[in-house]
């Protein structure tokens, strides 16, 4: 799924008592063992990364280890730049797609930490990008800030609350008494500041200087209003450890790939240790929970989870819609782009090559913005956001001309498979997070009014608040159909649709496409290049029926 900030996670973490884990990753390795782990889980997860990882890499470059991963990922993930003094670099950060970050002045006088951090609020909340800022300061060694015992000092209440009045971050770093690096001693953690900050000022709480600590100190630190739990030295220290322990062990081969899988085991063993420490689990059980609930409180009676007993029979067919009824980003979406830029003057072509690679960032306004970003920027361009803002709706109103008009064909099998489902009187739904009028227009342009009357649900746009991987569009469709969801089957062709569905408890098929043939489909029921149309045909009515009741 798309990055996201870290507002929806930590206000989820904070109110249940549990708290997210922050990793700070060091390479592509490291970002997938991180990601890895939170999916094992099923938890959110913060990537965090260093001043000086980012200096190293370059922005680039980790920003799109964390979108690749993170785009076939079922679980939110947010990415932080850490510890971060200098602003031009938070701001290349901010510029390139963080979606979060923590401006460290707490070095500086107070006054100069409010200025500072205020600063860094007016660069990120505008874009929706959270802000972290700590105060007081941490004893140890974090990305070459060095604070001496002797000149650490708490955070104190007083000044906390101001400090979170008048900068109003999205997490707040007080200083309790943890330190960065290893621990000579036993750390003395100041309870009484953790509870009382967290009480007074209602934020998220970050907890740095995680390493080390005991487990009881981590579940106290969290039930008195840390959300939020940096880990950074754990994942040096199984960086390393990965690669020499393997290689003592084995120190007549020399095999490069190995010794990577035998780091990323040790990083992710690691990794999910302290997310289930932290309680990801709370975060699943708020995930899954509510979507069986109605507004009333009451359970709908409509929704079964896949570990509930299945009621048999096919009673449902479901279809997504971009790339399932039609090869939209292909035929549709990537033309209506092209039209646009041709209509504002740009010497600019998406080829079908180009466009699969961008669509790895998820979203049409952030899938121009990367592009610039990477290519360069028009030297007209004064302000950028106003520039993609008016770019995506020529780009909209492009495709919503292209549907109109009859230009995007169905995809072989769609209109057979509709005609057998109304046959054997099978109710038909469509459910698709995609902009509502486009959705009905390709229902009722392509396949026609009197098709489009059988569908007994056509769900899209902002009816839920969640995208796929997400199952919410699924389930509410459980609710609308009023089906048990052992009785309904889904037509999918993106991973992130197939664990949306799976996660709403659903059988799946997968038609593939050329933007979505490599990616893993493991978990459906069936995968297909198409549904087919005679002689050809791979999928009826049958083969769905043999589905569902496990022939």
């Amino acid at each position: 799924m798309p990055l996201e900030n870290m507002t929806d996670m930590l206000t989820k973490a904070l109110a249940g008592k549990y708290a997210v884990g922050a990793f700070n990753i060091l390479d592509y390795n490291s970002t997938k063992a991180v990601i890895r782990a939170a999916e094992e889980t099923d938890s959110p997860v913060i990537i965090q990364t260093s001043a000086k990882t980012v200096v190293f890499w370059g922005t680039s470059a980790i920003i799109e280890w964390v979108r690749e991963l993170a785009a076939s990922s079922p679980v939110p993930i947010a990415l932080h730049l850490d510890h971060c003094k200098d602003l031009e670099l938070i701001r290349q950060c901010i510029e390139t797609g963080w979606t979060s970050v923590m401006i460290d002045a707490s070095a500086r006088p107070f006054e100069e930490n409010l200025a500072l951090s205020r600063q860094v609020v007016e660069m990120a909340r505008p874009r929706g990008i959270t802000i972290e800022a700590e105060l007081g300061a941490i004893v140890g060694v974090e990305d070459d800030i060095h604070v001496k015992e002797q000149d650490a000092h708490l955070a104190d209440p007083e000044q906390a609350v101001r400090f979170c009045a008048e900068v109003q971050p999205d997490c707040f770093a007080p200083a309790v008494g943890t330190a960065h690096g290893v621990y000579k001693g036993e750390p003395r953690i100041a309870y009484d500041r953790i509870e009382e900050i967290s009480a007074r000022t209602g934020i998220p709480l970050a907890l740095h200087g995680g390493t080390g600590l005991s487990d009881e100190v981590f579940r106290k630190c969290i039930s008195l209003g840390c959300a939020k739990v940096n880990i950074s030295t754990q994942l040096k220290y199984a960086f390393i450890d990965g690669f020499v322990t393997y290689h003592t062990k084995n120190n007549t081969e020399y095999n490069p790939l190995k010794v990577i899988e035998a780091q990323f085991e040790e990083l992710k063993r690691g990794i999910i240790d302290k997310i289930k420490l932290f309680g990801g689990s709370q975060y699943q059980q708020e995930r899954h929970v509510p979507a069986a609930i109605e507004a009333k409180g009451g359970p709908t009676g409509t929704h079964v989870s896949s570990a509930s007993p299945r009621q048999a029979g096919l009673k449902a067919v479901i279809f997504d819609c971009d790339g399932v009824l039609a090869d939209t980003e292909r035929d549709g979406h990537r033309v209506a782009f092209n039209r646009a830029f041709a209509e504002k003057g740009l010497d600019i072509e998406w080829d079908v090559a180009l466009y699969g690679e961008l669509l790895k960032v998820a979203g049409g306004k952030e899938r121009m913005r990367h592009y610039f970003d990477t290519t360069g920027w028009p030297a007209e361009v004064d302000d950028r956001d106003i520039f993609i803002k008016e770019l995506h709706k020529l780009k909209t109103d492009f495709y919503m001309k292209i549907v109109e008009s009859g230009e995007l064909p169905l995809r072989p099998g769609v209109a057979r498979l509709v005609d057998e489902a109304i046959a054997e009187k099978i109710t038909l739904a469509v459910c698709s997070t995609s902009n509502e009028r486009a959705v009905n227009l390709v229902v009722e342009r392509l396949l026609g009014s009197k098709r489009e009357n059988h569908f007994a649900a056509i769900l899209a746009g902002d009816v839920v608040s969640k995208k796929k991987p997400d199952p919410e569009i699924y389930n509410l469709a459980l609710q609308q159909l009023r089906l048990d969801c052992g009785q309904c089957i889904v037509i999918e062709d993106s991973r992130n649709g197939l664990l949306a569905a799976k996660a709403a408890g659903m059988y799946c098929v997968v038609t593939t496409n050329g933007y979505t043939e490599y990616e893993d489909f493991a978990q459906a029921d069936l995968v297909v290049p198409e549904l087919g149309d005679p002689p050809d045909v791979k999928v009826t009515i049958q083969t769905l029926k043999d589905i569902v009741e496990g022939r």
